[in-house]
């Protein structure tokens, strides 16, 4: 599968990562951008792969967790990277989760006005969503991705056996977003999870496959469509709207997953409200989100006032209205800017 850059999905092979490399036309000098706990697993096979075909490497380490996406990690890559002297051929590579792709990504796309990176990611989410389609972003002020680039990588090389490392509570986080390609897009994926998702959670190496195969055709798809997000793209925000304000309001209690369910169970039940969606498809969709260790409700309500005022500050907005996207069935959802707010605070308050 080719989005004017390769996404290779496999098992066991990181240790052959240099090989796809060398294809890319770059000097053979790379930076890894990684955090503590990935670097303890996955740094040491990466840099011997990559010093074994003649590249000189080097690693910056950043702290783990997305309250570290800012600007201050951001100014510590760049000096790193100046540090090297890395040219505009040089490469980054960003080894880790959704947050190690954001800001390798960002750093990458305004270091000298953009130079190479490749994703390498190791969480479910990462793999599904966050490393394909060139969003790169930090946050600022509290507010999740408010500066970024969309910015394409050279290459997404997904190794799935990753996922043996990764914390239970992570893994259930990466099935949120795999949840929502269901939703938005493909009916028969959403069944297929409903039967396997016991055999998901055990880390089932053919499952996993499919799932993440599937999920990064459908996002390789919508954003060869649209990579700015001016139309179709905008779907794949599903749950993320409400989902954000919630990360953002409980400064990242809320991991992203968790906080993406919530997202999809508040908007289901306002597009119920709004007589678009059957109460059987919010329910098929809550039991699911439960199997998989999702919540379905906050540990304590939302200040709805406090989430509005938080969504006016979300870059989705055109024009000063707020664009939803609102499931009409499983499998098929609308994009609607004129939700009464009144309504999102009826619901909230629930």
């Amino acid at each position: 599968m080719r989005l004017h850059y390769p996404i290779i999905i496999g098992n066991k092979f990181l240790k052959d990562l240099a090989g796809s490399l060398q294809n890319l036309n770059l000097t053979l000098k790379a930076t890894i951008i990684t955090n503590p706990v990935i670097a303890k697993f996955y740094l040491k096979v990466v840099k011997e792969s990559l010093l074994n075909k003649g590249f000189k490497v080097s690693a910056i380490i950043i702290p783990e967790g997305e309250k570290f996406k800012n600007y201050r990690q951001l100014i510590k890559i760049y000096r790193n990277l100046i540090c090297e002297r890395l040219d505009r051929r040089s490469l980054i590579i960003g080894l880790g989760g959704g947050v190690i792709g954001d800001i390798a990504g960002f750093a990458a796309a305004t270091f000298m006005r953009g130079i190479p990176y490749v994703q390498v990611p190791t969480s479910l989410l990462a793999q599904v969503d966050s490393s394909i389609g060139g969003k790169t972003a930090i946050n600022l002020g509290g507010v999740k991705n408010l500066i970024g680039s969309f910015y394409q990588p050279k290459l997404v090389y997904t190794d799935i056996s990753s996922l043996r490392t990764l914390p239970k509570k992570e893994l259930y986080n990466g099935l949120a977003e795999v949840i929502k390609y269901g939703v938005i897009k493909d009916e028969r994926f959403f069944q297929y999870l409903e039967e396997n998702i016991e055999k998901i959670l055990d880390l089932d190496v053919v499952c996993l496959e499919k799932i993440v195969s599937r999920c990064a055709q459908i996002k390789a798809e919508i954003v060869q469509e649209d990579e700015k997000e001016e139309g179709i793209r905008a779907i794949l925000n599903y749950g993320h709207t409400l989902g954000h304000c919630f990360e953002t309001v409980t400064n990242f209690r809320y991991k992203h997953g968790q906080a993406i369910s919530l997202g999809m169970i508040y908007i289901s039940k306002i597009a119920q409200k709004l007589g678009i969606l059957k109460k059987e498809d919010v329910e098929r969709q809550k039991k699911l989100l439960q199997r998989a260790h999702l919540p379905i409700s906050p540990l304590r309500s939302f200040n709805p006032q406090k989430i509005l005022t938080t969504l006016e500050m979300d870059k989705k907005r055109r024009g000063g209205r707020q664009r939803f996207i609102l499931p009409q069935k499983i499998g098929q959802v609308i994009i609607k800017d004129d939700i009464p707010p009144d309504l999102i605070k009826e619901v909230l308050a629930r």
